[in-house]
């Protein structure tokens, strides 16, 4: 467990929505991605698939606007992204 997981778990701004999230973003990143990391850098791209799924799951969706079918989370919810 690393200090940020432990600060979170601490912390009175992060909820269980935020574990969610969390927990969602790196199952996906552990199911999609991290089977293919290797082949994707050999040829030097990631494929439009991998960028699709990303896409249904809404993982490019957070932070973006409602108005262009984002979800506006908050700071919080895309540090939780970039974490993992």
């Amino acid at each position: 467990m690393s200090s940020f997981d432990e600060w979170r778990r601490n912390s009175p701004y992060y909820n269980e929505s935020h574990e969610e999230l969390s927990n969602g973003l790196r199952k996906f990143v552990e199911r999609e991605a991290m089977p293919n990391v290797e082949k994707w850098e050999e040829a030097g791209i990631v494929p439009r698939e991998f960028h699709r799924k990303a896409g249904e799951a809404g993982i490019f969706a957070l932070g973006f606007p409602r108005n262009m079918a984002g979800y506006q989370r908050s700071r919080r919810f895309s540090s939780a992204r970039a974490r993992r």
